[in-house]
């Protein structure tokens, strides 16, 4: 299972204009390459659809080994959403032991911390700059 899980997934976010959002998670069949569409970036690859139909074949052969069942839409929506959150997880966790080991800095608690602090605040107005005073 970790060879599939290893990059962002691909998932038909727009799936739900083509159909009832039950039908669709009941959908024991990959969508079709065009339903993987999305108004923001265009069509996939033929390749991500490929990583799509590997995740999906994998899956479905676990769910089989282990249930006797067969791999539904709602299967592959979990497990990519599953998915996602530890990717994200892990680059943060990334980031955060690269700026630990670079200056000892921790971010998360940085971060943090630049919210208590006052910080100024440049404002313009019609008779020119001037500084004032805000907490962040």
């Amino acid at each position: 299972m970790i060879v599939v899980a290893v990059q962002k997934g691909v998932y038909p976010y727009e799936l739900d204009r083509h159909g009832d959002w039950a039908d669709m998670m009941a959908a024991t069949e990959l969508p079709t390459i065009k339903c993987f569409h999305s108004t923001l970036t265009g069509d996939i690859s033929a390749k991500d659809y490929g990583r799509a139909r590997v995740v999906w074949d994998t899956l479905a052969t676990v769910k089989w080994e282990q249930s006797q069942e067969l791999l539904t839409f709602e299967d592959y929506h979990r497990f990519y959403l599953q998915n996602d959150v530890l990717l994200l997880a892990e680059a943060a966790r990334s980031f955060q032991k690269t700026w630990w080991d670079l200056a000892r800095i921790d971010p998360n608690v940085q971060l943090c911390n630049a919210e208590q602090h006052v910080v100024g605040v440049h404002v313009q107005t019609h008779g020119g700059a001037r500084m004032c005073r805000a907490r962040a």
